[in-house]
Parts: C-alpha cells; sequence; structure tokens
C-alpha cells in the first residue's frame, strides 16, 4: 500500500490526509505532506520527506540520500540547525520518482497553491 499521497493536478483531486498540508511542485502537482517533530528519524530507502524554510522547499529526499550524497546531507543538515519544518511525503519505491518529486518541489514556495 503506498503512502504517499498525490493531490493531483488540475480537474483530478484526491483529499489530504489530517493534518497534512498541500505542496503545489512546479509541475503544478499536489503533494500531501504531514509535518513530523523536529526530533523524528528519517528512515527508509523509499520514504520521501521534506525540509520547508518556510521561505522554500530546501531539502527533498529519503534516507539513502542522506548516506550516499555528501551534497544532499550538507542541505539537510544546515536546514534542520536553522529549525526547518520537517515533513513525511510517503512511500515512493521507484528511484526516478523520488528524484522527479525532489526536482518538482524544491525551491518552490511552501505556500505556493494550483492555480
Amino acid at each position: 500500500m503506498a503512502c504517499m499521497q498525490d493531490i493531483g493536478s488540475g480537474t483530478e483531486s484526491v483529499a489530504a490526509p489530517a493534518g497534512a498540508r498541500v505542496a503545489v511542485g512546479r509541475s503544478g502537482r499536489g503533494y500531501a505532506m504531514v509535518p513530523m517533530p523536529a526530533s523524528a528519524p528519517v528512515e527508509g530507502e523509499d520514504m520521501v520527506y521534506a525540509l520547508s524554510s518556510g521561505v522554500a522547499w530546501g531539502w527533498v529526499g529519503s534516507a539513502r540520500d542522506l548516506i550516499d550524497s555528501p551534497e544532499s546531507r550538507a542541505r539537510f543538515r544546515t536546514l534542520s540547525a536553522a529549525g526547518a519544518t520537517l515533513y513525511r511525503l510517503g512511500r515512493v519505491a521507484d528511484a526516478l520518482e523520488r528524484m522527479t518529486i525532489a526536482w518538482d518541489l524544491e525551491s518552490t514556495d511552501p505556500s505556493r497553491r494550483a492555480a
């Protein structure tokens, strides 16, 4: 069962889980993001997380990204130390899809709403 909640784009939409916020990527696709406690561990190769500075989604990735990529790890640590909010998007098994989601969200405004 997939945990990732794609809210959709255009006319097709799905209700976000309780407590979740909807983030809209540069593609217009919406993602339900569940806020996590600051002390929550980032676990799982295929669980996607995002950090928001309040101005932009500064990091989107998985635990595997933190292990394999020094650049990803540095961005994550910098944002965490600055008090960024951690969100869980859900489980995405396909590595290409995880990279696409990261591209879609990173650097976009967390308050962006679909047109």
